[in-house]
């Protein structure tokens, strides 16, 4: 009996001990020592898990990085935490997927599997918004320049490739009245084919970032290539990408329309290819929205055929009057100009 009272009293007294909780230390900074082949988009993808948030590293390192296109072997960088910066709200928490352990205290350990789609992660990826080609005509676009020369200054006499490539400097001619100032984010685009009674086809070639702005001249760093852009290239402000993460589309009626046009008009398309929709913002629909491109169905004197669904399409950008859209699944290989679509996913 001494034994026992001597052991709940040893047990009491430490009970006060294990509840207390031992207080988080502040998260230290990363550091990365920038070994040869490394780059900003490198080390944006691996820590950040997006090339494109690279400005977070090199607005974080202004001691040490003077050009963005440059970084050196042994360079310590400080690598910002996912929920810092100007672009925190885009990141999200660090580390997790749609599955993660619920945080509900020290001494609970459950475990919370998320439903897919509702996870902080946008239904729509960036690529796939920015890599996306538009339909609209000319009076609908806004370009605030043109690209009208490659900074690449040299004394060796040879010819340089007039192809741009990823980190390469440009200088983007502004347009009378344009406002574009350092650090403003521009898209590249090529015009392209005319569709009637829809206006043009506008190919994105790259992103790039304002790095300065003199006597109506920007200098612009190239951070992401669609296609091969080349002097002569328009350059609109780039887009907001329009997509909340955690947000998914509702099933949902009531817009029809038809495919007009193919971003590329191969024979044969196939999943990821652009198509371009009749019906836009004018019509309420906007990026992340779900159609169902058919064959409508037939009736003559001898039989009868059902419509049949040939592929499925998610709207990827949108203009007053259209919206182009990625093939998501495709059914069967019928897909061409005047095919029938109606609405069946609508974002809230």
């Amino acid at each position: 009996m001494r034994y026992l009272i001597l052991l709940v009293a040893a047990l009491g007294a430490a009970t006060p001990l294990l509840s207390q909780e031992v207080p988080a230390e502040p998260a230290q900074p990363r550091i990365h020592v920038v070994r040869p082949g490394d780059t900003l988009w490198d080390l944006a993808r691996r820590y950040l898990n997006d090339p494109l948030l690279w400005p977070e590293i090199f607005r974080i390192n202004p001691d040490i990085i003077r050009d963005p296109a440059r970084i050196y072997p042994a360079e310590q960088l400080r690598i910002p935490w996912a929920g810092e910066g100007q672009f925190a709200g885009e990141l999200g928490e660090p580390e997790r997927t749609i599955f993660f352990p619920r945080d509900t205290g020290p001494t609970q350990v459950e475990h919370l599997i998320r439903p897919a789609g509702t996870a902080d992660v946008p239904v729509l990826t960036r690529g796939d918004f920015y890599r996306a080609a538009f339909l609209a005509p000319d009076r609908e676009v806004t370009q605030v320049g043109q690209i009208t020369e490659r900074i690449a200054p040299t004394v060796v006499p040879v010819e340089l490739p007039s192809q741009i490539s990823i980190y390469e400097r440009v200088l983007v001619s502004l347009a009378p009245g344009a406002s574009v100032r350092e650090g403003d984010r521009l898209q590249f685009f090529r015009r392209g084919r005319s569709v009637r009674r829809h206006g043009r086809v506008w190919e994105p070639t790259a992103l790039a970032t304002v790095a300065a702005v003199e006597n109506g001249v920007a200098t612009a760093v190239v951070i992401q290539l669609f296609d091969a852009p080349t002097v002569g290239d328009l350059a609109f402000p780039a887009a907001q990408f329009p997509v909340a993460p955690g947000v998914s589309p509702a099933p949902a009626t009531g817009v029809d329309g038809r495919i007009v046009a193919f971003q590329n008009p191969h024979p044969i398309q196939v999943t990821q290819e652009i198509v371009f929709l009749d019906r836009g913002a004018s019509s309420g629909i906007e990026a992340g929205d779900e159609f169902v491109a058919y064959r409508p169905h037939e009736r003559n004197r001898d039989d009868f055929r059902p419509a049949v669904e040939v592929a499925r399409l998610q709207v990827v950008r949108v203009t007053p009057q259209t919206a182009s859209a990625r093939i998501m699944e495709l059914y069967h290989p019928a897909l061409e100009p005047g095919v029938p679509v109606r609405l069946v996913s609508k974002m809230p």
